[in-house]
């Protein structure tokens, strides 16, 4: 259920953040019969059944223009819960600090299950790595996860956590 919940979330989010108009939302607040007391209160009142009647989330991948739709039958037909732990595929926790590189540990974390899934067994791989050296994100002050991939195919590989350490700040200056 908290898989389904945050997907619903994320695709409540990216509805929102990729509306084209205000006149969408209005049009879909009269269709509904939708009235809200504040903006505050408008943003917190969609339920479930609204989600499915009104998104249809397209997911970009920002470096070859393609797309792929999920829609809300692709969001029931997942299990409640999944521990990923149970079955090798995540490594230790990961303590981002100041640093502000969510986008390298999404990269790192989605890394590791894909090498224990083709492998077979788990190391944890080094976050560091793409803060120093992906040039086309910026360190400790964001990145792009799609970014932080193509440096690692780009590069032929990645650093182990143990052999490139993460220290919450950019240790080199990138071209």
């Amino acid at each position: 259920m908290l898989l389904k919940t945050a997907l619903g979330v994320l695709l409540v989010v990216a509805v929102v953040e990729s509306a084209t108009s205000s006149s969408e939302w209005e049009k879909f607040k009269s269709t509904h019969s939708k009235v809200y007391a504040s903006s505050a209160e408008e943003t917190k009142r969609w339920t479930n059944d609204e989600y499915k009647k009104m998104l249809t989330y397209q997911m970009h991948n920002d470096t070859d223009g393609s797309s792929n739709i999920y829609t809300s039958e692709d969001v029931n037909a997942l299990p409640d819960r999944i521990d990923w732990r149970a079955y090798g595929y995540v490594t230790g926790v990961k303590r981002q600090e100041a640093c502000a590189a969510s986008y390298a540990f999404a990269a790192v974390g989605a890394l590791e299950g894909q090498m224990f899934r083709r492998y077979g067994s788990s190391r944890s791989l080094s976050v560091q790595n793409i803060i120093d050296c992906a040039s086309k994100c910026q360190g400790c002050l964001g990145g792009c996860t799609i970014r932080a991939f193509q440096y690692v195919a780009d590069n032929g590989g990645i650093s182990t956590d143990e052999g490139y350490p993460y220290q919450a700040t950019v240790r080199s200056r990138w071209g």
